[in-house]
């Protein structure tokens, strides 16, 4: 089974296929220009977005969108990081984070598929912690330097450059049974 995912973001991409591959399914990068709906509900964001993708591909896709929500900054950024990688360093968020005691992240991924007919969203919540300084590099989501996965030391942006990818298997498992058998391509 081969399914298209809408994204640009080569770690989101790598990601998909890397885990998917595992249940049999091919993924195929598009590059669409799709309008980001402005709410703060990440599921809804991934529906709309997975809708849209499918009109303008008119093949079967998938999107992801993710939430990131810091409790000491009242759930700041949520849907929004991707705007925050345009504005902040890895420092902007060292120093946003200096003094605070919770340095909990809860990220929400959130995983949209649609066929035409169907559409569906997957979730699941991933903890992770802000680190004390920046670890690895990571130009286009700088946050990733000063963040790491709970239970783990090293930050993800290092696990990103050695390939080390945090999958949840459940997670993955629940989209892969959302699909269809074949997923429908109009003509």
């Amino acid at each position: 089974m081969k399914i298209f995912y809408a994204t640009t973001n080569i770690d989101k991409l790598h990601f998909a296929k890397t885990s998917l591959a595992m249940h049999g399914i091919e993924v195929e990068q598009c590059a669409l220009d799709l309008p980001e709906l402005q709410t703060e509900d990440g599921a809804e964001i991934a529906r709309q977005k997975a809708q849209e993708a499918f009109r303008q591909l008119g093949k079967p896709v998938m999107v992801s969108d993710d939430s990131w929500r810091i409790p000491a900054l009242k759930g700041f950024p949520g849907p929004n990081m991707k705007q925050c990688n345009h504005y902040f360093v890895a420092d902007d968020w060292l120093r946003l984070m200096n003094g605070v005691s919770d340095r909990r992240i809860f990220l929400e991924p959130f995983w949209g598929f649609c066929d035409g007919k169907d559409t569906f969203v997957e979730t699941y919540r991933e903890d992770a912690y802000f680190l004390e300084a920046a670890r690895g590099k990571h130009e286009r989501a700088p946050h990733l330097e000063v963040i790491a996965w709970k239970d783990q030391t090293e930050s993800v942006a290092e696990g990103l450059a050695r390939n080390a990818f945090h999958l949840n298997e459940e997670f993955i498992e629940r989209f892969v049974q959302h699909l269809p058998a074949k997923p429908r391509e109009n003509s």
